[in-house]
Parts: C-alpha cells; structure tokens; sequence
C-alpha cells in the first residue's frame, strides 16, 4: 500500500480511518480487530493534531506508512510535531473503577488503544517522530 501524507489537521482523520480500513481488509484482518487498530490510529493521530502541533507556525504535515508480512500488519506514522511516546505517561488504572464525572480528563483514550493492539513502538530523531503499531494476521 502506499504511503499516506496528509496535513496534521482534524480533518485528516476520515481520510487515515479508511486507509486504515483498507489496509486492515488487505492483510486480512477482521473487522472487530480492525476497528481497534482504527481507533488506535485516531486516539494517536488525535494527539499529534492537539498537543504536537499545537506552537507550530507552519503547517506540519505527516505520513502513514503500511507494511504487511506474513505474519503482522504494521501502521507507522511519522509526524515532525513536538516528541512524545505515549508509554511515557504513567496511567492510574484505579480511576478505572471511579465514576465517569470523578475520572480525570485525558489519557484513557491512548491508555485503552495501545492495549487492544498487538505491538507498539516510539522513536524520536532531531526532527521527527515516528511510531508503530502492529496487529499479528488472523
């Protein structure tokens, strides 16, 4: 499949949930696994829109990369935004058990992604960031 570059602009996200789609029905993925890896994607993306960009005067732009073997399908998004490994962030999983109005406001959305898929990895360069996602084949 071949590369996606888009904008990193909220409106980028339609267009990166039906390539994720795509790329999921080609490597012969199933829709319910599928869907967690779109969402994944979104919860990722979403975070690379509001908080990577956000000082930056330019408008950035990134790129989705897909690569399938015969054993895992891979997303990996490379995004020149601000550096930041999602895993870094340390999750209280006891607000878990908290009521909706008591829970704090972000963080679950990465938290519950990155445990629906199989893999994940982070790197930073001088000027990019570039994380993987991956789903082992059905």
């Amino acid at each position: 499949m071949e590369t996606l570059t888009l904008p990193v602009q909220l409106s980028s996200l339609k267009i990166i949930g039906r390539y994720i789609i795509a790329v999921c029905q080609e490597a012969g993925i199933s829709s319910k696994r599928a869907y967690k890896l779109r969402l994944a994607v979104d919860e990722l993306v979403t975070n690379i829109i509001v908080h990577g960009s956000a000082n930056s005067a330019a408008e950035s732009m990134l790129e989705i990369n897909t690569e399938i073997d015969s054993e895992n399908l891979k997303i990996t998004i490379t995004d020149t935004g601000l550096p930041y490994d999602p895993r870094e962030r340390v999750f209280d999983e006891s607000i878990l058990s908290k009521p909706i109005e008591e829970r704090p406001i972000g963080g679950l959305g990465i938290f519950l992604s990155l445990q629906s898929i199989d893999g994940f990895s982070y790197q930073t360069t001088e000027q990019k960031n570039i994380s993987s996602l991956w789903l082992r084949r059905d």
